[in-house]
């Protein structure tokens, strides 16, 4: 095996400095945790607006062009205000006023600036207090520009003004992580090419491709309205938001041409003249015709797209064509793809903007994904050319194909999994086991693959003890450069006792392991079982590479729990929440087959939490839900307000659903907790889910009277 060059010190040292940044990310978007958990705490205030005196309408679905320009939105405020809530909304492209009884407390009027009038989207929060309760909130808005039809305003809360400003942070987490990642592994590209090589050493043009990614990243992450939210800054990176992505096609077909046989030197021209021509054009629209980059900027961007799509089109067939006439053996199917699936994404996400398909206070979302996909094929592609000797370029495509197992699946869990059946195939492995750290002194067996011929080891019932045998091995990792190859058990007879004896009892004679870190802790181990002596300092090598992407995947895996939990389940009571409700009857709910649909409604809450105190009511809530829980399973109760659940039953008789709502029903009543229900049972399903549920709440109306 040869010696590793410095290079890839480097661009590990990189990583690793990356993954250090990730750990602070929460620090400059002022937030405590990764997480947003006090959404209970926000009042969402967007629903049941009269609109110009008579209409009740969700606001956020209001569009100023379909009002005649101008939106007047009252609504009553609610009486439980304190003098921490501020009134929090988004407003795109509109003059906004705000009053409270007809007196005027808030105004917000569009500037001139360089794109035009239109600056956007803009956060307000305006300061309410406690004697404001029962009085009526009047927003009125108009769009900056006449005939403007998007004018709007969205994502009205209740809510101190922290509250709303991390609120907005943990929903674009992971579109700014994707831009982080861009431009991040751009600055590495630049870095390399400046410091590492000879530019005629290089494959392909990697400074322009770190340029391109650095600009892209940073245009998509300014178009998250971070920056807006945490400056308060809003012209500044609107301006940036609309110029940046011009700037963009001279470096990125300077890098494609690179990549070709012909490396023809128009291309270069043409890219930069399509970046001049596109990116003063709209300036030149604004100011000579006083276009609005309102309604020249998608426009104009997608004629950009649709210009570099051709000129890209243009290069790769001429270089086709070369390499027809000169008999010349040319393959980057991995360069198609990244372009592919960048190009497919900025489509989509164009089309969406376009035509409004889906309503949303930042846009690229799908950009943001190809864009980081294909940054990193072409950050793998530079590694394995890189690795010049044979031996070395074979271990590095078998990495890129397992690192495509680890984007192959949105799940982490799937594409951990689908990652070791990879490589225990291709490896011909006896067995491949991760165990991870469970905070409690112990490491247990998480994930396990093994081959046709062996059995499961059921790992997930295994622990390791951290004290005797993990710390022992977290020492001989650093001993042996992170990669532990056990040939002779016997080795740790004396040094590592425990160790050896779990080794024996289990059969084990081969064995490498490897450590996997995060922020230079080690928190899980992974081992392979069963390789042949001769390949295993190549598959020590392997393990030693895959393993950043393993710990990447693990903690997407545990954010995606969190981040799933905190979404779709009531905090108070462990039950699933409205939102996972709606979730559940629109899209998941089998409606052809039976099932019954109960509606539990708690009696005298109110009084309670007036005479006892809400820790009172608090307390009667979660005993409900779990009574509720209990008898219908944790995963068929929601709870949809403050006093009401609704619940599902798959029973395939009426008779055994009807005994369990009676079930319920006593239990609530032996913990002393007044309720009525309403159960409705459909046989043979139903083609109206919403006729069932009015049908339960008006049974529910009916027995609380």
């Amino acid at each position: 095996m040869r010696r590793k060059s410095p290079i890839i010190s480097k661009i590990y040292n990189f990583i690793l400095v990356f993954l250090f940044l990730l750990v602070f990310v929460g620090i400059p978007l002022k937030t405590d945790g990764i997480f947003f958990s006090h959404k209970a705490d926000m009042l969402n205030f967007s629903k049941t607006w009269k609109v110009n005196g008579d209409t009740i309408v969700l606001i956020d679905e209001l569009w100023t062009g379909n009002y005649g320009g101008t939106i007047t939105a009252s609504k009553v405020l609610p009486n439980n205000l304190t003098d921490s809530d501020e009134l929090c909304f988004e407003s795109r492209d509109t003059n906004v006023t705000v009053y409270l009884d007809a007196k005027e407390i808030y105004s917000f009027r569009s500037a001139e600036n360089m794109t035009g009038l239109g600056y956007g989207v803009v956060f307000h929060q305006i300061g309410l207090c406690a004697d404001y309760a029962g009085q009526t909130v009047t927003i009125k808005y108009e769009g900056v520009k006449e005939n403007q039809l998007r004018g709007s305003i969205f994502g009205v809360y209740i809510c101190p003004s922290s509250y709303y400003m991390r609120y907005h942070m943990s929903r674009v987490l992971l579109p700014c992580l994707f831009c982080i990642v861009t431009f991040f592994f751009g600055v590495v590209l630049v870095l390399i090419s400046i410091v590492a090589f000879d530019e005629e050493e290089l494959p392909f043009n990697i400074f322009a491709l770190g340029i391109s990614a650095m600009v892209l990243g940073l245009w998509l992450f300014i178009d998250t309205n971070i920056l807006k939210l945490m400056t308060g800054n809003i012209l500044v990176w609107h301006d940036m938001s609309r110029i940046l992505p011009f700037m963009s096609a001279y470096p990125l077909i300077l890098f494609y041409n690179s990549l070709t046989m012909t490396k023809r030197k128009i291309y270069h021209h043409l890219s930069f003249w399509i970046s001049i021509i596109f990116g003063c054009g709209i300036i030149f629209l604004r100011y000579f015709f006083d276009v609005d980059m309102m309604f020249s900027y998608a426009r104009g961007l997608i004629s950009y797209i649709i210009v570099l799509s051709c000129l890209i089109l243009i290069i790769t067939y001429d270089n086709i064509a070369y390499c027809k006439r000169m008999n010349i053996k040319y393959d980057v199917m991995f360069l198609h793809i990244g372009m592919g699936i960048l190009l497919g994404c900025c489509f989509l996400d164009l089309i969406i903007y376009f035509f409004n398909l889906k309503l949303s206070d930042t846009q690229g979302t799908y950009a943001r994904i190809g864009l980081t996909i294909f940054v990193m094929i072409m950050l793998l592609e530079f590694l394995k050319w890189w690795m010049r000797d044979r031996a070395d370029i074979e271990r590095d495509r078998f990495i890129t194909r397992a690192l495509q197992y680890a984007v192959s699946s949105n799940s982490p869990e799937v594409s951990i999994k689908s990652m070791l059946s990879f490589l225990g195939t291709e490896l011909e492995a006896e067995r491949i086991f991760i165990f991870e750290d469970q905070k409690n002194g112990k490491f247990r067996g998480t994930y396990e693959w093994y081959g046709e011929n062996a059995e499961s080891a059921d790992l997930d019932i295994m622990y390791l003890p951290y004290n005797g045998i993990v710390d022992k091995l977290y020492e001989e990792f650093g001993k042996c450069d992170r990669k532990l190859i056990i040939n002779y058990p016997e080795t740790y007879k004396n040094s590592i006792p425990a160790f050896y004896n779990l080794l024996k009892s289990n059969n084990v004679d081969s064995l490498i392991l490897g450590p996997l870190e995060l922020n230079g802790k080690l928190f899980g181990i992974c081992g392979v079982i069963g390789i042949s002596r001769e390949a295993q300092n190549t598959i020590a090598e392997i393990l030693d590479l895959i393993s950043y992407f393993l710990t990447q995947l693990i903690v997407q895996r545990e954010e995606q729990r969190r981040l799933f939990y905190y979404n779709f389940n009531d905090v108070l009571t462990g039950a699933r929440n409205q939102m996972a409700y709606r979730k559940f009857i629109e899209g998941e709910l089998d409606t052809a087959s039976a099932f019954g649909y109960v509606r539990c409604a708690l009696i005298g809450l109110e009084e309670i939490n007036a005479i006892h105190g809400y820790d009172a009511g608090d307390k009667i809530v979660t005993s409900a839900a779990k009574s509720l829980m209990e008898v219908f399973g944790e995963s068929n109760v929601y709870r949809i307000n403050g006093l009401e659940f609704a619940i599902f039953g798959f029973e395939t008789d009426e008779l055994f659903f009807n005994n369990d709502v009676e079930r319920a029903s006593e239990a609530l009543k032996e913990s002393d907790i007044s309720a009525c229900f309403a159960a409705v049972y459909c046989l043979y399903g139903t083609h109206d889910i919403n006729t069932v549920i009015k049908k339960a709440e008006e049974k529910l109306q009916a027995s609380k009277t």
